[in-house]
Parts: structure tokens; C-alpha cells; sequence
């Protein structure tokens, strides 16, 4: 096989190439059903579980309707949502961008004052009639994606809604990620008026006109099999047997059919075969299972504790060729392992996983995507389990001594009822002609009337009206449980309750904590104001601390962040790397402003850096996708605008990623670190630098560049800066002469007498006060087989490890047998004490103010 060809898997981003998309025929016709040729309610949600590729189908929109319509996709993620004059005129904004710089159709924007003065009349009186004169007798596509609860439950949805009926040109896509759902009440719609498209619903002879909800699904067996086998037509074949194998254990989710291939991709390469075995599959799966452990961990941390206890049992008893599970043998696995869960709380389990499509709805149970048994087996075994989730198991133990056992029976005889009544509703979307719903409704009156226990009368006391307004507060503070006797005692000002739309903006901004769980990959300190710090964990957002990490405050809901950069002189000026772009705000993340303009559409930026002789000058760091190569961007007017500056020539560019930037402010030589998009395993596999070339020159548009391959992060010495490091993934190098000659920090490490071997370096920090006091953090997984973070207090002559309170299991030093330190993507070193430190893990935020000795989870 050709070592040179390129990879055509795509799992780390949504597919934006025709050629490499497959399938999905069914929601396709359903989108032309709503939008074409309809006068109005154009407007289609599609919704699903998460990775299931709903950002591929709305970036195909383009390529299966004809030129007559116009799609243009609008990122929610990276549009604040603080306020309607901001959200809608940052929605123009793109659409005047989009169809400027892919259409070349040029379209005014109404000025700011008009946004602040109406917002609404501004978008839809001034600005949507002045892109219908320009688009003709063409249509609109509206493409949201990533919508959230908090559009939904806003007036946003109405109002755009509303849009759809006012201009018939104008059709909307909506995007959501969920299992099922439900348009607000705000639109006048009941469920009824929406038809949920789905293969068992009868079609009618004349569509109503009104909204669509397309769930987006597994691949069936016809099209997953297109997309293991017509990629690689010419290049790479499959025996059957490996086919079978790659859709049993996806059973054709797109993500893990991309991310399984992909692998078995860069294995041929590597071991130069032209054809893939079974064999080959099993070969490659324990990669996968640890490249899609963030995905699982993410799963894992949204799972109830009862959940959380079924999964393990159904991994344990299904073996290793995860045989389906019954339901007896399922309790009898817990029962063998002791574990403190209830029948009742099994069944309730099953329908909860069952309904997230997690396992299949009916006993014996099976796993819907194999891969995910696979790292349960690993990762969560049933001893584990216990232990992780001690407190919850006494808290159960507690309240079943204070419940009564009248009580008891009662509560298992509504808990039993109510898996009832949901295992109805979940038949009853399959059953034609709506019988099944009304099959519930009977089922329900039967319920009612014959299982309610008789109760002693009792007359509620009325709440006087004149009081009971209800004020909408940003955050709620929580409640003592109730107790047994309930006393109304008159209040001058009542307590307000929280309704559902009041929670909503209540999250976004409230102060707290960092979420419990959370794969943070970045995290910043302001060097002008220690007491301020960033973080952006994925999938989740972007958080700001202005007390030294005591409190958290959510300011932007972009789960894409992978780097963050301050201004040295404003800790509140802060520009931070997401998909598509660059976000920036000038307020301390109280706004943001997604910058795009210049930057490729489909790429993430991986890293930012500042010009130390001019703030105007930034430089952005690209990583590959499927269809475009790595690549630096500058912008010369401090974030606004960008262009192209240099990219890895030939196939490079698309077998690396741009990981981190750095400029000497003496040379102003430009340093780039590049670590292998297809293979990290080769980045392992680094000549010793005793010494060695680790960076090559280059000259772009008159500046030097130092490209160091192989590598995660670069660090200048703040004090002399033709000092360097350079983590590489086969170890930490350091040059003395601006990276001339490179040499080993990391050889002969050792722990408890023993040689620490392929640390796996991923993120360095240097005390800006003690140049002498670096950090390293390194990446477990199986690659590496070593994991945790060291400290030097003599510039990398000798290292410390420095574990003590970091996720992982119990052991002093950082290898395979006995210690698991989870991955380190970023670390931060307080500009005025070396000892504080912030460790950015795939386990969240974590701080130490004694140099190391000891950590806390932020």
C-alpha cells in the first residue's frame, strides 16, 4: 500500500467533501420535501444522539438541492446568545459573510444602531428584504446548528419561526442534540402539529404545512458498508469477515465506522498491506477504544448512578465477545459483586439506557455500539464502580432506613407504573395509525382508578394572590429537603420558584464551580492579574475565574476551545481557538465576537500567539482536516482579518497539526510544533537528540521559522530566549543556541529506582518568575504506556515526579502497572509564584499552590 496516500477517514470533524459522504438518502428527500416548492412553515429540525453527524448532513445541503437554493450553516456555539440585538445581528453577519465570500453576492448590513434600536426590525425589515434583491428568484437556507435548550425556550425560535410564513424564499434547518423532541409552546403548535418523520409513519397524500422533525439515525447496513468500502476503492480492500467484525462493534454509528477505519487506514500503511483482515481489526481496536475515550468518559459522566452500575454488570456478564445479556443473569452478576442497587432501580436503568439508545430496548441486552462494552470491560469495572460512587451508595442506604415500608411498597408501585407507562410511550412512536398512543391513554385510566392508594382527606391552604408575583432571578440558591409536616407561614415577599426558562439563563453566568466532570484542554493566567484565569473545557465551554480559581463563571458555550491567549496588559482582552475561527472579547468574556473572516470554514485553530514587538500581529495555527492541510494564518490588525502564511508542503499538510506557537522577542524567530495528525505513535518514535536537528529553517515572507516535528508544545526561557523546549512525543528536548541543536532532558528519568521510558510529552509551562522551575505534563494511553506530570528545578537536569492528587489510580510513579495520570493537554504557571500551578487534565482543572507536592480539583 502507498505510505503516501491520504487518509480518507473523517472522525474529528464533520465530513465536508461530497465524494466522501454516504448515505442519509432518507433525511435528504425529507429536507426537500419541507423546503422545496412550499409556500410556508419551512422548517425542518433535525435531532439526535451525539457524533451522529448531524453537522455532515447540514453541510451536504448544498450538494442535493439544486442552485436555486442558497444554504448557509450559522454555528450557534460560536454566537453569544447573552442578548437578541447581539445574537441576530451576529446571525447577519455570517449570512452577509457566507454568501460574499462563497457566492460573491454582496449585501449591506444594517449599522449597529439599528441592532440596538429594534433588533428584530433591523434583521427583518431592513436586512432580509435587502438579501432577497440580491438573491433573485433564489431561495434561503437558514442551517442552525448546535441549538440549545436556551434558543428554544427564548422568543428567538418563535420569532424566526414566524420568519418562515412571512418570507416564503426563506427555509429553516435546525440542528439539536437530543433524543427526542418537543417545539416550545411559544410557537402555537401542539406536538401534534409536527410530523415526526420516521420510517413507521404512514404518509399523507397532501404534507400539512408545517414544521418537520427528522430523527437522525445509525447508518443502516447499506450505507455503513458504502462508507467502510467506497473510500478507499483502488487503494484498500476489505474481507468480508472484517466488514462483519467493523458492524458489529458500531453497528453503523458514523463516527466509530470513520474513527475504526480511519485506524485500520494508517495500520496498512504502516505494515504495507493492501487488504484488511479480521485480524487486522482486532489488531487495531485497543487504539480505538482509547481514541474514543473521551467520547465514552463523556457518556460515562452523563449517566445516572443506577446506570452507571447496569453498564458495568452488562460488560462483565456479557464476557469477552460480549454475548447478550438476560435479565436474570443480569441481577445475578450484581448480586455475586454485592452490589447496593434494587431490582426496581435495575428496571428503571434498562429503560432509561434503553431510551438513550445506549443498549437495545428489550432483554437479552446488548450494547448498540460494541466499541463502548469494549472500554466499560477496561475501564469500569464493577469493584470500581463501588468505590467511585461510594457517597451515593451510602446516601441510598440512609434513605432506605428512613423510609417506611408502607412507604416503600407505595414507592415501588408508582416507580413500577411509571416504567410501565414509558415503555408504552416508547412503543407507541412505532405503532401505525397513533393506536399506540391511545393504547396508553387506557392503560393510564386504569392506573389511576385502580392502583391510587386511598389518602386522609386533606384542604390545601390557599396562597394569597396579591403576593404571589414571581420575580425571574439569574441564579437560584438550593433548598432544604422538605419535611414531613408542611407549614405555610406568611411572607412579606414570597420565595420565587424557578420556572424552566428562568434555569436556563440561570446556568449561562451563574458563579460556581467547573463541572465535575470535563476533558479540559486548555487554561490560561493573565501575567498582568494572577487573580484572573481562563479555561475551555469540550463540550462544555469557556470558563473565566477572577478570584485565583475559588470561583468559576461560564462565559461562552463553545466547546471547541483549544487554546487561549491575553492580552499581557488586559487581563480582560482574551482571544480564545475554536472551530472555524478565533473568539475574542474585550470584556473578560462577558461578550464574545467570533472572527472567521480569512480563516478556512471546516478547520480547527489549535493555537495563537502574539507578536512580542507588535500586539496588532497575531498568528493562528491550523489543524488538518479531511479535505485541507495544516497551516499558520497572521493577521496584522489585531485578530480581525487573517491571511495565509505558511503551510507544510505536499502530503505533510495534511498528516500534521499545527499544536503550538511561540516567537523569540530578540530574533523574532517563529517557532511551530507540529505533531502527526494520522499516527501519533510516530511522533514516539523521535531520533535521539543527543545532540539532533528537532526543528528545520525555513523562511515565509520574510520572517524565520523554526518547524519542529513530532511535538505537542514550545516553550521560550523568558529571561534568555534562544533557550528553548520543545516537548516531543518521544520526550522533552532543549536547544541553548534558538534551536540550532537540540538535546535530551528526559533520557534516564526514573521513579523509585526505575527508568521512566516514553514520556509521552505533551504540555510544558516555565515559571515566568523562576526560569529555572519547569513542568511537563504527558498523555497516558496505551501508546505511551507512561503518563504523569514531572518537575524541574534546574532547567531539566533532574525531574521530580509530582503526582500527588491527580486523577488516576493510586501509585507513586508514572507507568502502565501503576499509575494511570489521565492525559495533561496544558499547564499554567502563575507569573508571580512558580509554586502555583494549573494542570488542564481529560479529568478536569486542577491546582497546586506547593509546587506540586500536592493537587485539588478546581
Amino acid at each position: 500500500m502507498d505510505k503516501s496516500s491520504t487518509n480518507p477517514y473523517v472522525f474529528d470533524g464533520p465530513v465536508t467533501t461530497k465524494e466522501l459522504f454516504f448515505g442519509r438518502d432518507e433525511i435528504f428527500r425529507s429536507i426537500r420535501e419541507v423546503l422545496v416548492d412550499r409556500e410556508q412553515d419551512n422548517l425542518i429540525v433535525l435531532y439526535g444522539r451525539r457524533r451522529i453527524g448531524k453537522t455532515s448532513i447540514l453541510l451536504q445541503v448544498g450538494h442535493r438541492l439544486n442552485e436555486q437554493y442558497i444554504p448557509i450553516l450559522v454555528d450557534l456555539q460560536g454566537i453569544p446568545s447573552d442578548s437578541p440585538e447581539g445574537f441576530l445581528r451576529e446571525v447577519a453577519s455570517v449570512i452577509r459573510q457566507s454568501l460574499q465570500e462563497d457566492r460573491d453576492i454582496q449585501v449591506e448590513l444594517p449599522p449597529p444602531d439599528q441592532f440596538l434600536a429594534d433588533s428584530r426590525r433591523a434583521f427583518g425589515h431592513h436586512f432580509l428584504p435587502g438579501i432577497k434583491e440580491a438573491l433573485g428568484d433564489r431561495y434561503l437556507i437558514l442551517m442552525f446548528d448546535e441549538a440549545q435548550q436556551g434558543f428554544w425556550e427564548s422568543d428567538l425560535f418563535e420569532y424566526f419561526f414566524n420568519l418562515t410564513r412571512q418570507y416564503p424564499w426563506l427555509g429553516l434547518i435546525f440542528s439539536v442534540e437530543s433524543q427526542g423532541f418537543s417545539p416550545p409552546a411559544s410557537v402555537g403548535l401542539s406536538q401534534g402539529a409536527w410530523r415526526r418523520d420516521t420510517p413507521h409513519t404512514p404518509r399523507p397524500a397532501v404534507q400539512a404545512p408545517v414544521g418537520t422533525q427528522k430523527k437522525v439515525e445509525f447508518l443502516n447496513r447499506d450505507e455503513a458498508v458504502s462508507l467502510i468500502v467506497q473510500p478507499v476503492q483502488g487503494i484498500l480492500t476489505y474481507e468480508p469477515e472484517a466488514v462483519e467484525r467493523i458492524l458489529s462493534l458500531t453497528s453503523g454509528h458514523p463516527y466509530y465506522v470513520q474513527l475504526l477505519c480511519h485506524s485500520l487506514f494508517a495500520y496498512c500503511q504502516r505494515v504495507n498491506t493492501g487488504a484488511v483482515t479480521l485480524t487486522d481489526v482486532e489488531a487495531v481496536l485497543p487504539e480505538v477504544v482509547e481514541r474514543a475515550r473521551a467520547d465514552f468518559q463523556f457518556l460515562w459522566d452523563h449517566s445516572t448512578p443506577e446506570e452507571k452500575f447496569v453498564l458495568a454488570a452488562l460488560a462483565q456478564a456479557g464476557g469477552e465477545k460480549g454475548q447478550a445479556v438476560a435479565k436474570k443473569e443480569l441481577l445475578a452478576t450484581l448480586r455475586r459483586r454485592r452490589t447496593p442497587i434494587s431490582a426496581r432501580q435495575v428496571a428503571k436503568a434498562l429503560v432509561s439506557l434503553s431510551l438513550r439508545e445506549v443498549i437495545n430496548l428489550q432483554a437479552p441486552y446488548t450494547f448498540n455500539v460494541d466499541v463502548f462494552r469494549l472500554w466499560l470491560r477496561d475501564q469500569k469495572r464493577i469493584g470500581w464502580v463501588k468505590k467511585e460512587l461510594a457517597e451515593t451508595v451510602e446516601q441510598w442506604r440512609r434513605e432506605r432506613i428512613k423510609i417506611p415500608i408502607g412507604r416503600r411498597r407505595l414507592l415501588w408501585g408508582i416507580g413500577l407504573a411509571a416504567l410501565l407507562i414509558g415503555a408504552l410511550l416508547v412503543g407507541s412512536y412505532a405503532w401505525p395509525g397513533g393506536k399506540g398512543v391511545e393504547s396508553v391513554k387506557m392503560t393510564l385510566r386504569a392506573l389511576v382508578s385502580t392502583a391510587t392508594p386511598a389518602a386522609p382527606a386533606y384542604t390545601p391552604t390557599p396562597l394569597p394572590t396579591d403576593t404571589a408575583t414571581v420575580v425571574p432571578t439569574a441564579t437560584f440558591a438550593p433548598t432544604s429537603a422538605p419535611s414531613s409536616t408542611a407549614t405555610l407561614t406568611p411572607m412579606s415577599t414570597p420565595t420565587p420558584v424557578p420556572t424552566r426558562r428562568e434555569t436556563a439563563v440561570a446556568v449561562t453566568g451563574a458563579v460556581g464551580g467547573l463541572p465535575e466532570h470535563g476533558d479540559v484542554l486548555a487554561v490560561a493566567i493573565a501575567p498582568s492579574d494572577d487573580r484572573w484565569v481562563y479555561a475551555a473545557i469540550k463540550g462544555k465551554g469557556i470558563y473565566r475565574s477572577t478570584d485565583g480559581g475559588l470561583s468559576w463563571t461560564l462565559t461562552a458555550i463553545n466547546g471547541s476551545g483549544q487554546d487561549i491567549l491575553i492580552d499581557p496588559a488586559n487581563p480582560r482582552r482574551v482571544f480564545v481557538a475554536v472551530w472555524a475561527g478565533v473568539l475574542q472579547s474585550s470584556d473578560g468574556g462577558d461578550t464574545w465576537k467570533m472572527i472567521r473572516r480569512g480563516l478556512p470554514k471546516d478547520q480547527q485553530v489549535g493555537a495563537l500567539a502574539w507578536d512580542p514587538g507588535d500586539r496588532r500581529v497575531m498568528y493562528a495555527g491550523l489543524r488538518a482536516s479531511a479535505s485541507a492541510g495544516s497551516a499558520v494564518y497572521r493577521s496584522s490588525d489585531g485578530g480581525e482579518t487573517w491571511e495565509l502564511l505558511w503551510s507544510p508542503a505536499g502530503d505533510k499538510a495534511l498528516g500534521s497539526d499545527v499544536e503550538a506557537l511561540a516567537i523569540d522577542p530578540v530574533s523574532g524567530t517563529r517557532y511551530v510544533a507540529l505533531s502527526n495528525a494520522y499516527d501519533p505513535r510516530l511522533d514516539l518514535k523521535g531520533e535521539p537528540c543527543l545532540p539532533c536537528a528537532a526543528c528545520e529553517l525555513n523562511r515565509v515572507g520574510g520572517e524565520v521559522w523554526r518547524v519542529c516535528r513530532g511535538g505537542r508544545d514550545l516553550v521560550l526561557d523568558p529571561g534568555d530566549p534562544q533557550i528553548v523546549y520543545f516537548a516531543r512525543g518521544a520526550g522533552t528536548v532543549r536547544s541553548t543556541d534558538g534551536g540550532e541543536t537540540w538535546w535530551d532532558l528526559t533520557t534516564g528519568r526514573q521513579c523509585l529506582g526505575e527508568e521512566v521510558t516514553m514520556a509521552g510529552s505533551w504540555a510544558l509551562a516555565i515559571a515566568p518568575g523562576d526560569r529555572q522551575v519547569l513542568y511537563e505534563g504527558t498523555g497516558y494511553n496505551f501508546i505511551t504506556n507512561q503518563a504523569g506530570l514531572y518537575k524541574t528545578t534546574d532547567g531539566g537536569e533532574t525531574w521530580l515526579v509530582v503526582n500527588d492528587g491527580l486523577p488516576g489510580r493510586a501509585g507513586p510513579c508514572p507507568s502502565f502497572l501503576s499509575t494511570t495520570i489521565e492525559h495533561i493537554h496544558a499547564l499554567a504557571v502563575d507569573p508571580a509564584d512558580s509554586r502555583i500551578v494549573y494542570a488542564a487534565t481529560s479529568e478536569g482543572l486542577y491546582k497546586t499552590t506547593d509546587g506540586g507536592k500536592s493537587w485539588s480539583k478546581q
